[in-house]
């Protein structure tokens, strides 16, 4: 299955938000604040979680507008009204464009000998392709 990639200023496009940081990092994962890396974007809703924020590997945070963020951050985020209603928005659009990035054939499936596949081509579990099929 191919990676999702977005770039930050692209995300923050999609839900409507302003970035501070770097508008060109790459994003192809969602993730909890904790357990981030390079790649991941995340978010912080609430008081208890402010304190993953310095140490954490994400390439971007969604946070709320009232989020005084201080010069020791090093971090990129996302400046948004509702960081938990984002995120799940987020990660909705995440879960719907993964379901068509998908390639390959699954089993069991079944394809006539006379048919054609092209390249990319994504057949799900329990398909039949009939005979002379391109």
């Amino acid at each position: 299955m191919e990676s999702i990639h977005f770039s930050v200023e692209e995300i923050a496009e999609i839900i409507q938000g302003s970035v501070i940081g770097n508008k060109k990092a790459v994003i192809n994962n969602l993730s909890s604040i904790e357990k981030a890396k390079k790649g991941d974007i995340s978010f912080v809703h609430k008081d208890n979680y402010f304190k993953y924020i310095k140490a954490s590997k994400a390439s971007a945070i969604i946070v709320d507008k009232n989020f005084k963020i201080s010069k020791d951050l090093k971090n990129t985020f996302i400046i948004v009204k509702d960081p938990y209603l984002t995120f799940t928005a987020l990660l909705e659009k995440f879960y719907d464009i993964d379901k068509f990035a998908k390639s390959g054939i699954e089993q069991p499936s079944f394809i006539n000998k006379s048919s054609k596949i092209g390249n990319d081509f994504y057949l799900g579990a329990f398909s039949y392709i009939d005979t002379n099929c391109r």
